[in-house]
């Protein structure tokens, strides 16, 4: 079973640093700018032989304009969805007329909530502001220190116990899942494609902060889901608005994209295809990481539009081969299960496993085909072929004068492979060794 907690509180209590002290790492943005957080992060801990789905949620202050209130309805969702909320207030600051309001809202889940003081290392931890007590949310206060974790694991053992006593349904179960690890799926796309909008439609909530200024995500969000029975993990990233002045989001997008196991890349279907589009589609085919290429807001042109624009996209996309291009409105749903199958099929295509003899018979038709060319005026030789890995799908194939073989040949082996296997949306990587048969003594 995993317990859900939730992180809450209004600005610059600390919340992300106690998320990035829990999970040991700095995912979150921390310093002392006020809203840095403005949507849901998630991330998974084991305290006690019990597992923990933490969510470090958005500050909310007065609702002063329409992000705030996007963000508030978010966390409101969060807190519903919990078995733990974590209230954390500023113990140096003391109470603040932003706590009281954050209180008002949340006041009829004060069974679940655990009122917790933060920042304690300034101060004396006899001068925790009684002023808490009047929340009227708990008999205890519990501080701690997010930045040392002074505090910490107490908290947690009270969270513990407080959870043996509840008999509460799992909010998350893993009945009939397909699945044991999650398929990891990165969304990558320029800033105000709608990455957020479709993932906002495949949770069948507002999730996101989805709004028209370009940029809203700010930091890099994986959000653990099951659809049709299946674990995914979605990582939602911030939108690259040119590449040589966002290299800061560029490089970690690039980290991401070679840990992920299927990239969707998204683009505006309103817009042409940018050459920024087309560097990043080849890194990702180069770096041999699965893709499907996503084409959003279908509902926003005519149908005899879409027929024009979707030659466009195919002269322009035609050096791509064996890879799932689609088209979706992320807003009303259109194409989603499509899509999904197409991930499904990708991503299990990237794990195919292929006998060895099965392999050797069709690179041997590959070679009755079309022979290698010579080299040098001497026949280039192949022999044998073997799976050599999964993360890229390897293909390593052994003979005489083997790395003499053209680039051209080398496509052509690939896309043999490829269409005899039924591989679409992964690339095949060959590695040549100049060797005999190594079972062959």
């Amino acid at each position: 079973m995993t317990f859900i907690i939730t992180i809450i509180g209004r600005s610059n209590v600390g919340k992300s640093t106690l998320f990035n002290y829990l999970l040991c790492k700095k995912k979150s943005l921390v310093n002392n700018s006020e809203n840095l957080t403005r949507d849901r992060n998630y991330g998974y801990i084991k305290i006690k032989n019990k597992k923990f789905l933490i969510i470090d949620t958005g500050g909310i202050d007065d609702f002063k304009n329409e992000i705030q209130i996007k963000v508030a309805a978010q966390t409101f969702l969060s807190i519903k969805n919990s078995h733990v909320i974590l209230f954390l207030v500023n113990a140096y600051d003391g109470l603040l007329h932003n706590d009281k309001v954050f209180n008002k809202y949340i006041y009829e889940y004060k069974y679940k909530i655990f009122l917790v003081a933060n920042k304690i290392d300034k101060l004396n931890y006899e001068v925790i502001n009684l002023d808490f007590y009047s929340l009227g949310l708990t008999k205890e206060i519990y501080p701690i220190s997010a930045y040392n974790g002074y505090g910490v694991n107490f908290l947690f053992e009270k969270i513990c116990h407080f959870l043996e006593t509840q008999k509460k349904k799992v909010f998350l179960n893993n009945i009939n899942i397909k699945n044991k690890y999650p398929i990891k799926i990165a969304i990558i796309g320029k800033s105000n494609v709608g990455k957020s909008t479709l993932i906002n439609y495949i949770l069948n909530e507002e999730r996101m902060i989805v709004h028209n200024l370009p940029g809203t995500t700010v930091d890099f969000i994986y959000i653990p889901i099951i659809y049709k029975n299946i674990k995914y993990i979605i990582i939602d990233t911030p939108g690259i608005l040119n590449i040589k002045n966002d290299i800061y989001n560029l490089t970690k997008i690039l980290k991401i994209i070679k840990k992920s196991d299927i990239i969707l890349f998204l683009i505006d279907i309103n817009y042409s295809i940018s050459n920024q589009d087309l560097l990043l589609i080849n890194f990702i085919i180069k770096n041999s990481r699965s893709l499907v290429i996503v084409f959003n807001k279908l509902d926003k042109i005519s149908k005899f539009n879409y027929i024009k624009i979707k030659n466009v996209i195919k002269n322009r996309l035609k050096f791509i081969k064996n890879i799932f291009i689609k088209f979706i409105s992320g807003l009303h749903g259109i194409g989603i299960n499509n899509l999904f199958k197409s991930i499904e099929y990708t991503y299990y295509s990237s794990k195919k496993k292929i006998s060895t003899s099965l392999l050797n018979k069709i690179m041997n038709d590959a070679i009755i085909k079309h022979q290698p060319p010579l080299f040098k005026g001497r026949f280039i030789k192949l022999k044998y072929a073997h799976l050599g890995g999964h993360d890229p799908f390897t293909i390593i194939i052994h003979g005489n004068k083997v790395k003499n073989i053209s680039n051209l040949y080398k496509k052509y082996l690939i896309n043999y492979f490829k269409k005899s296997f039924n591989i679409l949306g992964t690339q095949i990587f060959l590695k040549f060794k100049e060797n005999n048969n190594p079972y062959l003594k």
